[in-house]
């Protein structure tokens, strides 16, 4: 369910919203010395609470190079969306000013850099005895420092799946340019350029299949939406963001998007990479997975402690029957082309 946000005071210097139907029209935001509501996220991971305190409830997070949208401050807090417009209390030294074509602009900057592995590390030099400045996660954003000639940031890599590691050999590092400013070193085959992500990532379930199965084993964490930790919303919403497709926060939402399927006797009438939902008391959406085929799926649960695999049908060896006896139905957000994924494959996968 979507989670409560608690509105703190504005601090007096900082922005209050002009009188009307949109609260995100301002007429000054002093955030830092920051005027502009437009912010970038320059943390590996930016946690967004239900209050302004590090001891108040995670809700979700942003990840670096992300765009959010201040739209409230209080003393060393920024309260900010993300581009799926979901809240939360940031703290500030997790955000700086975005500027007109900083990381997270158009998606046809050839400059424009995104981490394709579901971990990795920024060092601070080129050479062996570099030290590490800036862990990595899947869909991190930066800027290319030099040309981005094809090779040296990833482009003459084929599609893929997020692979572990990062470290990358002295030799293959690449220079970039961090959200806020500075430069960083990163093994180059781990970016895609922003222009090349659709072709490494596509928006087909096949594709988003393989990149969910490749974040097996990732922890659980309630609020968690980064390959550091999932909630089951979380890591829908993730996968489906790097190939493409933009989905609402919590599972409720997603349960509202795309077309409706009905799941049939377990789960037999969901496709691959169809969404499948469950419902506490048969009505409420709680818990959101995506189908694998076969009436399995993947997801981010307390019963894994993290992303796993789990089965509908009672004759699997992998069956949930917590789980199975609260399925609510599924939903189609992907494109129908390339649904060719092996349920074979996605047992072997989940070990």
């Amino acid at each position: 369910m979507r989670r409560g946000v608690r509105r703190a005071r504005p601090h007096p210097r900082i922005y209050r919203p002009r009188p009307g139907p949109d609260h995100r029209a301002f007429d000054l935001l002093y955030i830092h010395g920051v005027q502009n509501p437009r912010m970038v996220v320059v943390a590996t991971v930016a946690n967004l609470r239900a209050a302004p305190s590090h001891k108040s409830e995670l809700v979700s997070q942003l990840i670096l190079g992300e765009a959010a949208e201040a739209l409230e401050a209080t003393d060393g807090w920024v309260r900010a969306a993300g581009v799926d417009g979901y809240p939360g209390w940031v703290s500030a030294p997790a955000l700086a000013e975005r500027a007109d074509g900083d990381v997270d602009g158009p998606s046809t900057s050839r400059w424009g850099l995104a981490w394709t592995r579901r971990d990795g590390t920024a060092f601070d030099g080129p050479g062996p005895e570099a030290a590490p400045l800036r862990d990595l996660v899947l869909g991190a954003r930066a800027q290319a420092a030099e040309e981005p000639d094809g090779i040296a940031y990833g482009r003459g890599a084929g599609a893929g799946t997020p692979s572990d590691g990062g470290r990358g050999a002295a030799t293959a590092r690449r220079p970039v340019t961090l959200p806020g400013g500075g430069t960083a070193w990163a093994d180059g085959a781990g970016w895609a350029s922003l222009p090349d992500l659709p072709r490494r990532f596509p928006p087909d379930p096949g594709a988003a299949l393989r990149t969910a199965l490749s974040l097996i084993g990732v922890p659980y964490l309630w609020g968690g939406a980064s390959s550091k930790a999932f909630d089951c919303s979380g890591f829908v919403q993730r996968v489906f963001r790097l190939h493409g497709i933009e989905l609402p926060r919590d599972a409720w939402q997603q349960a509202e998007v795309g077309d409706p399927i009905d799941a049939g006797p377990a789960g037999a009438g969901l496709a691959p990479g169809d969404l499948v939902f469950f419902a506490e008391g048969g009505t409420r959406v709680t818990h959101v997975g995506i189908a694998l085929g076969g009436g399995r799926f993947v997801h981010a649960s307390v019963r894994r402690s993290g992303v796993g695999v789990d089965a509908l049908d009672p004759s699997d060896p992998l069956h949930a029957a917590s789980l199975a006896s609260t399925l609510a139905g599924g939903r189609r957000v992907a494109p129908a082309a390339r649904r060719e994924f092996s349920v074979g494959a996605a047992g072997s996968a989940s070990g």
